[in-house]
This record gives C-alpha cells, structure tokens and sequence, in this order.
C-alpha cells in the first residue's frame, strides 16, 4: 500500500516537471522566434545636426505637422575646380613731373643820374622851402602824436610889448589874460567828443582891430578832429567883441596866437 502511493507521487512530480519543462521551452522557442536585433545605425544614416535660428519680433506661426521623408543617398559635394591665376597687370612707370621754370628776377636798371646847374638847384632849395610850413600843418593835422603839437611860436606885437614892458602886472598882460579868460568862459566841449575822449590843443591865430572886433581868423596847428575845430571857430566867433586894446599896443592891426585846450579830466 505503502508502495502504491509512492508510486503516484513520483508519477505525479514527473508529470510536473515535464509539464514546466515543456512551458519553459515553449517560452524559450517564443522569444527566440520574436526577437531581432536592433539596426546598426551608420554616420551616412544619422540624422543632421539640430539648427537654431533665432528671430525677434516676429509672431510664432501654428506648428506644422511633421512629415516624414525618405532618406536619400548621402551626395557628397565635389571640391571646386581651381580658376587659373590671372596674368599680373604690369603698371606703368609714372611719368617723372616737369620741373617748373624759374625765372629769373629782372633786375632795373639804375636811374641815371643827371647833373644840374647851380642855378637850378637854388631855384629847386627856393621852391622847396616855401610849402615848408604848409606841409609840417598837413602833418600835424593827419597824424595823432603822443603828445599834444606844438606849434611854431610867433612874435605878436602884444607878447612883444608883454615882454618888452618891465612890470610884471602892464596894461598889455592884463589886457591878454582878459581874452584868454573871456575864450576860456565861452568855450564849450562838444559831448560826442567827450566821450570818445579827443583831446587837443589848437593854437587859433586871430586879428582885431583898435575897437576890440575880429577881423579875421585861422587854426594853425590841430590834431584834425572836426568836432573840436568847429567848436573852435564858433568860440571866436561868439567871444567878439573882445576889450580894446591898450595904448601901449600900437597898430591899427593887432595879430595873437592863443591856445584852447581840450582835455578830459579824470577823476
């Protein structure tokens, strides 16, 4: 009996292990039926390179769907043909520059030199020294000098007599010191030359007669301003008539020079 139940246990774990034998090589034979091996993917089969371009201030567009296409064969691109070099352009030597014609400097031949007589020439010293002293007047008139003109002193017969006369307050110096302080109280500045700071001392040559009235007059030495020259001649005009003159001058033409001064004074 004993034997009769082992006889079906052991029959019992070999229909069991035959059984899972028989799955297990099923199993087996399936996957070795199924599985392939995976491709071999070579550089020519690879895909390219990823591009990324990037784009301002444009508006994306809608995805569009991808479409597959096939793969062509690998073209690879043929090396240029090389251009053949061409012939170096020989330039031409520049011409070298005319060099520019001096001239040369025409030289004058000197003046000649012609001998006068003596005769001549003291007619020419006589006519030179005649405008003398127009000339020194133009000068003074159209220049400016540093320091004020100083005229050419002439004798009147009023500084003669004032110098001739031993005392010291005469009738004649008292009779001067009447004209210039009457000159003096007339004169006026124009404005304009004021302030454009013209100064001046005009010597006015000037003759009365025995009744003290102008008989004529002249500027002799000035620096040329109008303004100042005007004024001037209207001062004299406006200051006759002057004081007769004294006994002790004679005459019936009495000539003086005065001085009329200009300055600006500075404070």
């Amino acid at each position: 009996m004993e034997r009769d139940c082992f006889g079906k246990r052991a029959r019992l774990w070999a229909c069991n292990l035959s059984l899972s034998i028989a799955l297990h090589g099923a199993l087996l034979l399936l996957f070795c039926t199924q599985w392939q091996p995976p491709p071999v993917i070579t550089p020519a089969m690879a895909p390219p390179a990823a591009m990324m371009i990037e784009l301002s201030a444009i508006a994306s567009a809608p995805p569009t769907p991808q479409v597959e296409v096939e793969e062509g064969p690998v073209q690879i691109e043929s090396p240029p043909a090389a251009q053949p070099e061409p012939d170096p352009v020989e330039e031409p030597e520049p011409k070298p520059k005319p060099k520019p014609k001096v001239e040369k400097p025409k030289i004058a031949a000197p003046p000649k030199v012609v001998e006068k007589a003596p005769a001549e020439i003291a007619d020419t010293q006589q006519d030179k020294r005649a405008p003398v002293a127009q000339q020194q007047t133009a000068a003074k008139t159209t220049s400016a000098p540093a320091s004020l003109p100083a005229p050419a002193k002439t004798e009147t017969k009023a500084e003669q007599l004032g110098r001739s006369s031993n005392l010291p307050n005469s009738q004649a110096q008292t009779w001067e010191n009447e004209l210039l302080a009457k000159l003096e109280k007339l004169k006026r500045y124009p404005g304009y030359a004021q302030r454009m700071k013209q100064e001046d001392i005009i010597y006015l040559k000037f003759a009365l007669d025995r009744s003290g009235q102008l008989l004529d007059y002249r500027i002799e030495a000035s620096r040329g301003y109008q303004l100042l020259d005007a004024e001037v001649r209207s001062l004299i005009q406006r200051a006759t008539p002057f004081p007769p003159p004294p006994a002790e001058i004679l005459g019936e033409r009495i000539e003086l020079m005065v001085p009329i001064e200009f300055v600006v004074r500075r404070i």
